[in-house]
């Protein structure tokens, strides 16, 4: 499923991509493949930050972000980069408002 997300996405048909990679996720977690999930969620992020859905593509990237540096920081680093570029394209305050509303999710 997340090849075929992938696939949709590099054709820029946006909707089948989010919806592969969502049923790529379900996949994963039911097969408690974290490392896939967070491969998975990258991709949605990266998806969704193209398309400016930044607190969701920032949601994402955050999961992703921590399941990431557990096993691949070179992946984890390049994550960051993605957070860093949407929080370069977005006016300060909306971006810590995303944050600590992600945050409170979690948390």
């Amino acid at each position: 499923m997340h090849h075929l997300g992938n696939l949709y996405a590099n054709l820029g048909e946006s909707e089948q991509a989010e919806k592969y990679y969502l049923e790529a996720i379900s996949e994963e977690e039911k097969l408690s493949d974290a490392d896939g999930v967070a491969r998975t969620r990258a991709q949605l992020g990266l998806l969704r930050m193209k398309e400016e859905k930044f607190e969701e593509a920032l949601e994402d990237l955050f999961v992703a972000h921590d399941v990431l540096k557990k096993v691949s920081t070179g992946l984890a680093n390049e994550i960051l980069d993605k957070i860093e570029r949407i929080q370069d394209a977005l006016p300060a305050d909306v971006f810590a408002s995303i944050v600590r509303k992600l945050s409170v999710r979690d948390g």
